[in-house]
């Protein structure tokens, strides 16, 4: 707003000058040098005070132009035009709520006196003086509302677009881990819960296996969290490199991970052996330290039971059965995950 009337009154000096209309030539080269000063202190005045010292300006101006020169010539335009200014520029600036209502006062009133005022038959000056001060500010209040139009629009769509980032972002941080980027407990019920709704319509059977670090505990205790938590950063990524797109692995909680199959067959077991044999073969590297990881895992289908809940139960029983028989071992009902289940990969 500030260097939008700083050009305004550039432009109006020479017409100013040439029709030797000299109140208002000496009004614009204070304005300039008004509008400089702001320009040049912008960061300590502040945004909304600058707005409110241009608006005073304009209006300051207008009335000059007024008093000299008893006629309007288009400066109810800018009477006008900087109320709505005044609203463009500052919606989006904290400010007290009587600050419209007081501040665009004086801006209406202005306006009323000039459409009330009475242009005289004789004068002061040469009339092409004020035909092309109405041009010109009919052309630099039209500029200056496209040129806010498009600032709007560009704002708009900038915040539009962000805004759609962060919900995104939000969503992203409500359904993964962010330690290891798996989805999230929360998460993963949303796809017990389509699995469930598949198996009552089609009657196609689903798999979950939990399982958890060996011996973690002593890795904390021993090393430090940061190296546990190093260690599930790594177990997170060699898993997501076995398994399957169409599986679903998830962090449970704490040292805990859960793995959803979309099928009830050895398939499953075999898989599950392939990521036990994989993480018990991988060397774990801590600063200085290697360490020899495994897992034991626990797993149940929806062959036994319809309730996902009682699924969950079963595979965490097996793992605990696990951890009682020697660890590092997959634990499950043979008879739930028998060779006669037909392969159900979606």
């Amino acid at each position: 707003m500030v260097f939008f009337c700083f050009i305004a009154h550039l432009l109006f000096l020479p017409i100013f000058f040439y029709f030797k209309a000299f109140t208002l030539f000496y009004t614009s080269i204070l304005s300039i040098l008004a509008y400089l000063c702001i320009m040049r202190f912008f960061k300590s005045i502040g945004e909304l005070y600058t707005v409110i010292f241009t608006y005073f300006l304009v209006l300051f101006y207008c009335f000059t132009f007024l008093f000299s020169m008893k006629a309007s010539a288009g400066i109810e335009y800018f009477t006008l035009g900087s109320i709505a200014l005044l609203f463009l520029f500052t919606y989006n600036i904290r400010h007290p709520k009587w600050f419209y209502p007081v501040f665009a006062t004086p801006g209406l009133v202005l306006t009323i006196l000039i459409s009330l005022h009475k242009t005289p038959e004789m004068l002061p000056s040469d009339p092409k003086l004020y035909f092309y001060h109405k041009i010109y500010t009919v052309f630099i209040i039209s500029f200056v509302f496209f040129y806010i139009c498009f600032k709007l629009e560009k704002e708009i769509s900038e915040t539009r677009e962000k805004t759609k980032s962060n919900e995104k972002q939000l969503i992203y941080i409500a359904n993964h881990d962010p330690l290891t980027g798996l989805i999230n407990r929360r998460r993963i019920w949303e796809h017990f819960q389509i699995y469930k709704d598949r198996k009552d319509l089609y009657n196609s059977d689903y798999s979950i296996a939990i399982f958890d670090i060996d011996d973690f505990k002593k890795i904390n205790d021993q090393h430090g969290h940061d190296c546990g938590d190093t260690v599930l950063q790594i177990i997170s990524t060699l898993i997501k490199t076995i398994i399957q797109k169409n599986i679903k692995f998830a962090r449970w909680g704490g040292e805990e991970f859960i793995l959803l199959f979309p099928y009830a067959n050895p398939q499953v077991i075999e898989i599950l052996e392939n990521i036990r044999i994989a993480i018990e073969n991988h060397v774990f590297e801590y600063k200085d330290t290697k360490l020899s990881i495994t897992i034991s895992f626990g797993a149940a289908n929806s062959k036994k039971y319809d309730s996902i809940n009682a699924i969950i139960m079963e595979a965490d029983r097996f793992l605990y059965k696990g951890k009682g028989q020697g660890k590092n071992q997959v634990v499950y009902d043979p008879l739930c995950f028998s060779s006669e289940a037909l392969l159900q990969i979606v």
